[in-house]
């Protein structure tokens, strides 16, 4: 059982390799969500702008339905 505590140490503990590309890949996924959600947020108030002057255009010529 020592032995085998052991080798878990030598091995799996002190090796750091994987451990970066784990480190960006959560960085990614962060930084993913975050462009999405300003995306979104972005959109939605460009959308708001659009409407608002298309419906200031419409009533300023008569042609709201």
């Amino acid at each position: 059982m020592n032995a085998l505590r052991k080798l878990f140490r030598s091995t799996v503990v002190s090796d750091q390799r994987g451990l970066t590309t784990v480190e960006y890949v959560i960085a990614l996924g962060l930084i993913a969500a975050v462009a999405v959600g300003s995306w979104k947020t972005f959109g939605d108030k460009v959308k708001g702008h659009l409407e608002a002057s298309t419906n200031s255009v419409e009533t300023a010529f008569g042609n709201k339905p």
